[in-house]
């Protein structure tokens, strides 16, 4: 337990984006975790269900679910009306104290 503690705070010295600070709530997580599930992210096998999805997304980065809602716009700009809320700003990427 204790090392985790301290992975967290690594990671919160390194960069805030490490962690999941962001899209928290339960309508994000739904939505994020049908979209990811849409478009067959995790893959599209028939054991591949909702709740997996969201157990998977547990584990992600504001920086994780940045990389990934960019990825899946890269497929297909359709998605993109759907998935832009959970992309970074260029603000958000320098709000390190390291960086300022």
């Amino acid at each position: 337990m204790t090392k985790h503690i301290f992975t967290s705070l690594r990671k919160a010295a390194n960069h805030p984006l490490l962690l999941r600070s962001r899209h928290t709530s339960p309508a994000a997580i739904e939505h994020l975790s049908r979209q990811l599930m849409t478009a067959g992210f995790f893959g599209s096998d028939a054991t591949c269900t909702l709740k997996l999805v969201k157990n998977e997304l547990k584990d992600f980065s504001d920086f994780d679910i940045h990389c990934v809602a960019l990825e899946l716009i890269e497929e297909n700009r359709h998605r993109s009306k759907e998935l832009e809320r959970y992309t970074l700003q260029e603000d958000d990427l320098f709000c390190s104290p390291k960086v300022k």
